[in-house]
């Protein structure tokens, strides 16, 4: 998923919230509210700080820009715009890479977005409008005809892959679920009109073995995703000076909610939620008045409804200065991924008397953080 946001995706289009097919809605929707005027400690939402790897820096394994990464087991997937490239978690050795962009078969024009199962990787690309399976060492698998020119995808097993399509199809419907066959299994999540507009953030906030967890730009709340329905399941009620109600968001072009709200106090995203028995964390995007665009943390008892929040790089704290520094990527668990550039890591090195970076020069690829999350 990428977590670096490119505020021009969001000229085009509008999102409508509607469901499809009749799918199971529940009442039980719940309401976390939370207080943007308090600050947490530090200590509230980072247990440790588990060490940096410095990616290995050679031509064959340059990283133009961290657009996604995900990280199984030990190996770490990061994708710019060209190619995916793996690297050790333990090390930062370069590991190899899957970079087919071209037209011929089992190449991709554009590479869309990317997932990885069972040590395959699943390439979209919206302009070939399909999915191509390749091994850990880039050998041509299979191929998906997606049929249309999706933004997004999440591969639950071999043979069941959702697919987010941004207000931007013929069928009419964001969220499709598909075989291996290219088949419709199920869609959910109507829109009135094809936009055909670009919106390159990633949607699927989490997965457990039967479940995503979605979430949409402009949009508190946060919905499950199954095979046989499609539900809100918790909403962010946030003392910002501006939020977007759902039937503003419904009824609105997006064009407009960004000419509206672009400069305004404002929720623009989930990020990421996890539950942990009885504590929900979440990573949300917030515009905030006097600091811009800001990636927020929560963290919330579900016991006794307290909400904790903290914005992230608002301030270094000496315990755990890389958390504030870097950039969120990506989680692995209750694992916070983050990464620096090597010219940012080399700054820092001097500014805050770090020992992390001697090693590495500012020309060289990212260097990766890793936090242990306290919830």
């Amino acid at each position: 998923m990428k977590r670096v946001f490119n505020i021009s995706v969001l000229l085009l289009g509008f999102i409508v919230t509607a469901c499809v097919n009749e799918p199971k809605r529940q009442d039980d929707v719940r309401v976390i509210t939370v207080d943007v005027t308090r600050q947490a400690d530090i200590s509230k939402f980072v247990s440790s700080f588990d060490g940096c790897v410095p990616l290995e820096t050679n031509e064959d394994c340059l990283v133009d820009e961290i657009r996604k990464l995900k990280m199984v087991g030990d190996t770490i997937y990061i994708a710019d715009d060209t190619k995916i490239i793996m690297f050790s978690r333990r090390d930062g050795s370069y590991l190899g890479k899957i970079h087919k962009q071209g037209r011929g078969p089992g190449e991709y024009i554009t590479l869309t977005n990317f997932d990885v199962f069972d040590s395959k990787l699943y390439v979209l690309s919206s302009i070939d409008e399909e999915i191509i399976e390749y091994s850990s060492c880039g050998d041509v698998l299979r191929t998906i005809d997606t049929k249309e020119g999706f933004r997004d995808l999440l591969v639950m097993n071999k043979n069941n892959i959702w697919l987010y399509s941004s207000d931007s199809n013929d069928l009419m419907y964001n969220f499709i679920l598909i075989n291996s066959d290219s088949n419709v299994k199920a869609k959910y999540d109507s829109f009135s009109e094809n936009q055909s507009f670009i919106l390159s953030d990633d949607v699927f906030v989490n997965q457990s073995p039967d479940t995503l967890y979605t979430a949409k730009y402009f949009d508190n709340t946060v919905y499950v995703l199954h095979s046989d329905g499609y539900y809100p399941k918790y909403r962010f009620n946030m003392n910002l000076k501006h939020l977007i109600s759902q039937e503003e968001l419904s009824s609105t072009r997006i064009k407009v909610l960004y000419d509206t709200y672009k400069y305004k106090e404002t929720l623009c995203q989930v990020m990421h939620i996890d539950r942990n028995e009885n504590t929900l964390f979440a990573e949300i995007l917030c515009f905030l008045d006097g600091l811009a665009l800001k990636t927020c943390f929560v963290k919330t008892d579900m016991v006794t409804g307290k909400s904790h929040f903290y914005i992230r790089g608002n301030e270094v704290d000496e315990r755990f200065p890389l958390f504030d520094l870097s950039r969120a990527i990506g989680y692995d668990g209750k694992t916070l991924i983050s990464y620096l550039p090597a010219s940012s890591a080399k700054r820092f090195q001097r500014e805050y008397k770090l020992d992390y970076f001697s090693d590495i020069s500012e020309y060289d690829n990212p260097v990766i953080v890793f936090h242990t999350l306290n919830y």
